[in-house]
């Protein structure tokens, strides 16, 4: 359907008035040759006078019909100065729905974007997805990571609360490396919403101690 769209949407008008006039000429000239009744005059074969009307020439002349109301609502636009986009229109909508995401959806995305930054050493774009780097400096805000190798995510519960904002609760398993490497898995939850037009982090907090203590000072 949406290939028969594209190619008549694609027509001039050409080629649509020349295809009407066709069809038209057609339909006329079956109807002449079959003896339908016409709202100008009546044509009969005189064997057939008392029978009822050929199915075929009825079902020509109602195309008849609808070819004459087509060609009038495709001739309207172009006589009224309306671009003539009403095939393209249709096979646009038809194809492409676009979506927004959810707020929930959203608040997930900047997250798994904020610790991504973190994983590339990125701490000024990181930085940049929090409202005043959860209240810390930006300095303080880098030295949170300095003994972080790499985190990984993952999702433990996602709400919205009727401000708008998001509540977050996730686990973090950080490779951090201390006097040795170890694994220590973290628990945070944060708050995620509209900040000068974008999701950002706007607090965040631990919710269950560590694995292990913080790394001792270096």
């Amino acid at each position: 359907m949406n290939q028969v769209l594209y190619f008549i949407s694609h027509l001039s008008i050409q080629d649509i008035c020349g295809i009407i006039g066709a069809i038209s000429s057609i339909a006329a000239l079956v109807l002449q040759r079959k003896g339908v009744n016409s709202d100008a005059y009546v044509i009969v074969h005189p064997q057939n006078t008392n029978s009822r009307p050929d199915d075929l020439g009825c079902a020509i002349r109602t195309l008849f019909y609808v070819t004459f109301i087509v060609s009038i609502i495709l001739l309207i636009p172009l006589f009224s100065g309306i671009p003539v986009n009403i095939f393209s229109s249709i096979s646009a909508s038809a194809t492409s729905s676009p979506t927004v995401p959810l707020p929930t959806e959203q608040a997930r995305a900047v997250i798994q974007r904020f610790y991504d930054d973190i994983n590339k050493k990125d701490y000024q774009a990181a930085y940049s997805l929090t409202t005043d780097g959860l209240g810390r400096s930006y300095n303080a805000f880098v030295g949170g990571f300095v003994h972080t190798e790499h985190d990984d995510i993952s999702f433990d519960k996602i709400k919205q609360l009727p401000d708008g904002s998001i509540q977050v609760t996730i686990t973090v398993k950080a490779t951090e490396m201390c006097t040795k490497e170890r694994i220590n898995y973290h628990h945070y939850l944060y708050t995620v919403g509209l900040d000068h037009g974008g999701y950002a982090l706007l607090k965040g907090e631990e919710v269950k101690p560590p694995t292990y203590p913080t790394c001792p000072p270096t």
